[in-house]
């Protein structure tokens, strides 16, 4: 019974913890952060973060998994070289391929919801 109030308590604490984190970054991008232009960059890839999910599990799975060997890199450089740049390569190469995506209409409604706009010619 014990073991279970314990981790009742540490969900609700990670739990308010995760609220007050997320209340935390909207206040401050409410109050300052939103005048900054370079942080609008850095928001593009936020709105599409399910086509780049999308396209990376393709992208990872079918291409890199046959390319790139980790068991050749020590876990250091691994771990501070070469994970952060490869990820940061692949998110950027992943949001040009869904914004190129994003440009055939039926693609952009089959890979990620988007609505399908169709012309009407009836008109």
């Amino acid at each position: 019974m014990e073991l279970n109030m314990l981790r009742l308590y540490r969900i609700i604490l990670g739990a308010v913890g995760s609220v007050i984190v997320l209340l935390a970054i909207k206040f401050m991008y409410d109050s300052f952060l939103s005048r900054i232009k370079s942080i609008n960059i850095l928001l593009a890839p936020g709105k599409n973060t399910l086509g780049i999910y999308i396209v990376q599990t393709f992208f990872l799975e079918l291409l890199l998994a046959k390319y790139i060997n980790i068991a050749e890199y020590s876990d250091l450089v691994y771990n501070i070289i070469v994970t952060p740049l490869l990820s940061g390569v692949i998110v950027i190469i992943c949001f040009f391929l869904v914004k190129l995506i994003g440009r055939f209409d039926y693609l952009r409604f089959f890979m990620f919801g988007k609505k399908l706009y169709v012309e009407d010619n009836h008109k």
